[in-house]
């Protein structure tokens, strides 16, 4: 009569199964938060463009209705320095202050914080002499567009 003994602890195919398990749900779990935290600097973005409008507003009521970037570079400067610079908003990604620029085709932007201001509104139609929209680049690619009317 023999004795076989009972083997005890796993096989390599068992683990290298439970780890390969594994491996994949560590990659879904952080595909979910990957996308999680750009929608969540997207919708902070989004706030951010609302906030910027407001300031723009602002500024139009302190210079004789002009907004910023109507009258030359020095306004929309002045506008960066004491609105945006100032300010508590931070671009999510990169923590920097927001800039406003003067209209350049959407194609441009690339989520680097500058937000383009634009005398055609959110559906590219031309806007009145008091009308302005914000535009920012998305990290989905897609743009952030709101209208001061």
């Amino acid at each position: 009569m023999s004795i076989m003994k009972s083997k005890k602890g796993f096989t390599l195919i068992e683990i290298v199964i439970v780890l390969a398990i594994a491996a994949l749900i560590l990659a879904a779990v952080l595909i979910a938060v990957s996308g999680a935290q750009k929608s969540r600097r997207d919708t902070a973005r989004k706030n951010d463009i609302a906030k910027i409008l407001s300031y723009v507003e602002q500024s139009a009521s302190n210079n004789s209705g002009n907004y910023p970037g109507q009258t030359g570079g020095a306004a929309l400067a002045s506008f960066n320095a004491n609105y945006l610079t100032n300010s508590s908003m931070k671009e999510p990604q990169t923590s920097g202050n927001y800039s406003l620029v003067t209209a350049a085709p959407p194609a441009t932007f690339s989520g680097n914080g500058q937000v383009q201001i634009s005398a055609t509104n959110c559906a590219g139609a031309a806007l009145g002499a008091r009308v302005v929209s914000l535009r920012y680049r998305l990290e989905s690619g897609d743009l952030a567009c709101v209208d001061n009317h």
